[in-house]
């Protein structure tokens, strides 16, 4: 017998239903101590189309699904009837990029309780709605930009997220793979910061700081050739690189590789924030008090968002450059450790053979799914 029923699927579409979606969101996941709420600004200003330019061209349909709790015992006369108030059971953001010609939707920004039903009820809405719109596959779970992040956490649910990870709890690789099919893996790679000085390499390229303004100018041809992928996600284009710098904030920065005067090879970097978004619930209402207070100080992780050199300057010593200097600037901010990716898996991985030359472990997977109909 499912655990709930009466399930009905809401669309949000005014101001008050993307608020709802957002509750419906933090609440399946509130009582989980490693989940890691989003920046509250951030993520209202991102499901807004009217302030998402890159969203809006994906013709965003932002779903929330509920249900009523099955009783097991009759409760007692003083005891609230939970099965008369509505429980949230799934949200999720229904994407169709117009860059893709193969009939693919994105199920992104994914949030579901601990109910088999419920996820298939959900599964079966959203089939009929695609199916209406002449999609016959979607792929997910994957983040507003799929490149940031995508796919089910599928191991180390013990360790607490890193900032801008996927993570869910254990359940959901289960549910997800009662209807889906699984098509690609990532990893995320940890590595500690050494303690001891470091000094820049010398090789064949001129490495200077990025300003996060040229992803979506003069460094996007090789921001599209660092974004290749198994999973059939567009290249980030100019929409799509103007989105990271919102998304990410003011505190991306990293290093760019020239040589004769082309960019060869990046790498993006981001302090590590989960543990202080935790702490502080995302800075919802007045938790942004405390937020705003500490917004400037330091951390002691950081991250790698991308990095990589194009193929034909592999092998010269331009990623080492790019690695020791990644290390300088991380004990320059005072980090402890980093976690680079997650990086796509592979028997031909160039990215996890690199850093696995390089002492970094991986540890959280993440499995992307695909459903087709």
């Amino acid at each position: 017998m499912s655990d709930y029923f009466n399930f009905q699927l809401h669309t949000a579409v005014s101001h008050w239903d993307r608020r709802t979606f957002l509750s419906y969101s933090q609440q399946i996941y509130a009582d989980d101590r490693r989940w890691t709420p989003l920046e509250a600004s951030r993520i209202q200003a991102a499901l807004n189309p009217a302030r998402n330019p890159h969203l809006a061209r994906m013709t965003p349909t932002l779903l929330y699904f509920d249900g009523l709790r099955r009783m097991q015992e009759r409760p007692l006369p003083a005891t609230p009837n939970l099965a008369s108030i509505e429980a949230p059971l799934v949200t999720a953001a229904l994407l169709q990029d117009p860059r893709r010609h193969d009939r693919t939707a994105y199920l992104a920004h994914l949030h579901c309780a601990n109910s088999k039903s419920a996820l298939l009820a959900f599964q079966d809405k959203i089939v009929e709605e695609l199916s209406n719109q002449g999609i016959r596959r979607f792929v997910g779970p994957t983040a507003f930009s799929p490149h940031l992040g995508s796919g089910a956490l599928a191991s180390h649910w013990q360790l607490p997220p890193p900032h801008l990870t996927p993570y869910n709890p254990p359940y959901l690789p289960e549910l997800l793979a009662r209807r889906m099919t699984p098509i690609a893996q990532s990893a995320l790679f940890h590595v500690d910061v050494p303690a001891t000085a470091q000094i820049a390499l010398v090789g064949p390229a001129e490495l200077r700081p990025l300003h996060p303004a040229q992803l979506s100018h003069e460094l996007l041809p090789l921001l599209a050739a660092l974004g290749q992928n198994p999973a059939g996600f567009a290249p980030p284009d100019a929409l799509e690189a103007d989105f990271w710098q919102r998304w990410l904030g003011p505190a991306l920065h990293g290093w760019v590789a020239w040589v004769e005067r082309q960019p060869v090879g990046l790498v993006l970097l981001l302090p590590d924030l989960a543990a202080r978004l935790r702490r502080w619930r995302g800075g919802r209402g007045l938790w942004w008090l405390g937020l705003t207070a500490v917004r400037h100080q330091p951390v002691r992780a950081g991250r790698v968002l991308l990095g990589g050199v194009l193929p034909h300057w592999r092998g010269q010593g331009v990623g080492r450059q790019l690695w020791r200097q990644t290390l300088l600037s991380a004990q320059a901010a005072g980090w402890q450790t980093m976690t680079i990716g997650p990086v796509w898996a592979g028997k031909e991985s160039t990215a996890v053979s690199f850093l696995q030359n390089h002492h970094a472990l991986p540890q959280q997977t993440y499995q992307l799914y695909e459903r087709t109909f």
